[in-house]
């Protein structure tokens, strides 16, 4: 009988007592010291305030029984950490191979002697890209230079390696030559053909002769452009020997259909589609090899539309002597009309603006055939007197351009008046007198304001019409009587209005004491100065000084008006 009440035979009693329920046990923790039964160890280690366990909810942590219900788990924090702490091991790596490629290069940089200058200019970063040497079709004689730019994205593959013999005194020579691509599967790619006695130094030197040889590769799409570019921009053709290789865009997904000679090295180029055809001798490897690099090299001087600029033409030797038939614009940037054109209201019932014409009737072609060739960056202007009393022309205007200028030449209303009487005086010599026709009424003084010559000068009631639909930023009034004092002036406002280089100043005028107005000088190539013409500058008839005094006072109110409204004083009164 064993000392628990364990009836066993005394033979069995070492075995019997490892597995004993009554065996006297003590508690696994080394801090409690509670002994119990074998039996009773189960409930006591859910009771024991000592047994530690590891967390239910799985965030590792090894706690006391007693502390479970406290225990603030972060297994969600931790695992979220954990997966942050893969990403950022995973960035330490790249950024570790990054500094390996940099530090390479720098090592290189410092090692590489070049003995070229164009090797020079590349080590000294004065040259920042690949491209910038083939912009200027410059050669390539130091492969250190490709290493430079491309470095490890490079990647080489031998073609072929074939025996070659040559007879000489002693008996045959055997030697071997190697065929070698090589390419950074991103719009570079070489080829390089070397003999060597031996099979690696054969190697070694196409590799150098392939990096010597390496050309760009401008690639294009199949249809839309969406996407990268996948295909060569258009067909090209390659040679050599007997071996002609065409090399055909194909439709995104489509893969290169090929020998896998071409495919490899248009892989290697970067193009991901392409249709390819050959013909001749194509079990020569070498020429099969060289007619495909031919047709890939032919790529880069393709110039397709997408690349296109606009040509900007120089001014023709021949064009010299017409210039003296056409005047030329005094200004480079400006481009005028040199024909006269009548857009009336009743004529064609157009509104010629910069660049831009509106025709109501069936002379829209006439009316743009009119109108000269500008380039980009120039201003086309035409002058209209018309268009700032006209009612409808404001509306019309607006609805074609809202960014038009528009430029306001005006004089002393009441000598406006006298020289619009002159101008029809001219043509038409039985008029009556201008106080007939400036007077309602000779007797009570009444001014007639349907006469054009009296209505066009009320300048304030016209503004008001073009002042709702354009802006006062975008006029510009000029002085009529200071255009012809100070014309340098008046020239340079209007260069600043339209944002045009102050090329006219003081040198291109003179005055003319004959006509009363000034003149531009003669331009080179033209044989005579160009002032104004014969209907400038005539003596006005002789107006009775009452009619003037009349007439001032008429318009002083309407001078005010408008010096109020374009917050300039054009000092009439």
């Amino acid at each position: 009988m064993s000392p628990h009440w364990c009836i066993i035979v005394i033979l069995e009693r070492y075995g019997h007592s490892t597995a004993c329920d009554f065996e006297v046990t003590s508690c696994p923790e080394e801090v409690c010291e509670t002994e119990v039964l074998r039996k009773e160890l189960a409930r006591h280690m859910q009771i024991c305030e000592f047994w530690r366990e590891p967390c239910r909810t799985g965030c590792g942590a090894v706690l006391m029984h007693q502390t479970h219900a406290q225990h603030n788990c972060c297994w969600e924090l931790k695992k979220e950490f954990e997966s942050q702490q893969s990403t950022h091991k995973a960035i330490a790596a790249k950024l570790k191979k990054l500094a390996k490629m940099q530090s390479t290069m720098l090592q290189m940089r410092w090692q590489w002697v070049p003995v070229t200058k164009l090797g020079r200019l590349v080590k000294d970063m004065k040259i920042k890209s690949l491209e910038e040497i083939y912009l200027y079709s410059l050669p390539i004689k130091e492969s250190e230079i490709i290493d430079f730019f491309l470095g490890s994205s490079l990647k080489d593959e031998v073609l072929k390696i074939m025996p070659v013999q040559k007879q000489t005194r002693a008996g045959q020579r055997t030697r071997f030559k190697a065929f070698v691509a090589i390419g950074d599967y991103n719009g570079h790619v070489g080829l390089g053909v070397k003999c060597s006695k031996e099979v690696a130094t054969a190697i070694r030197g196409a590799i150098i002769l392939a990096k010597l040889s390496i050309v760009p590769v401008r690639r294009g799409y199949w249809g839309n452009k969406i996407g990268k570019p996948h295909t060569v921009p258009c067909k090209v053709t390659g040679r050599c020997g007997s071996v002609l290789v065409r090399l055909i865009p194909a439709p995104r997904g489509t893969g290169i259909v090929s020998a896998p000679v071409p495919k490899k090295l248009l892989t290697m180029a970067g193009i991901d589609d392409c249709y390819t055809s050959a013909r001749g001798c194509t079990a020569t490897l070498g020429n099969f090899a060289k007619a495909t690099f031919d047709a890939i090299s032919k790529t880069y001087s393709y110039l397709t539309p997408d690349l296109w600029k606009e040509t900007v033409f120089a001014k023709s030797p021949y064009q010299t002597p017409t210039l003296k038939i056409i005047p030329k614009p005094n200004h480079s940037d400006v481009q005028s009309i040199t024909q006269l054109v009548s857009f009336s209201e009743h004529a064609f019932e157009c509104i010629l603006l910069p660049n831009l014409l509106m025709c109501n009737r069936p002379s829209k072609v006439h009316c743009r055939n009119l109108m000269p060739r500008t380039l980009d960056g120039q201003i086309t202007m035409e002058k209209t007197p018309s268009y700032f009393v006209t009612k409808e022309a404001p509306k019309r205007i607006f609805n074609m351009s809202r960014e038009t200028k528009l430029i306001v030449v005006v004089r002393n209303p009441v000598t406006r008046a006298i020289s619009d009487y002159t101008q029809t005086l001219s043509k038409s010599p039985g008029l009556p007198s201008f106080r007939a026709l400036a007077f309602k009424n000779a007797s009570t003084g009444l001014i007639d304001t349907s006469w054009s010559a009296v209505r066009i000068g009320i300048y304030a009631k016209h503004l008001e019409n073009w002042l709702q639909y354009f802006p006062l930023s975008r006029f510009l009034f000029v002085s009529g009587e200071r255009l012809v004092s100070h014309p340098a002036d008046e020239m340079g406002r209007v260069q600043d209005f339209l944002g045009l280089k102050g090329v006219i100043t003081d040198k291109h005028f003179y005055f003319n004491e004959t006509k009363g107005f000034p003149c531009l000088k003669k331009p080179e190539g033209s044989s005579r100065p160009r002032c104004l013409g014969k209907s400038k500058g005539r003596p006005h008839p002789q107006i009775d000084p009452e009619v003037v005094q009349r007439l001032q006072e008429f318009y002083r109110p309407f001078n005010l008006k408008f010096y109020q409204m374009t917050g300039h004083d054009f000092g009439w009164d």
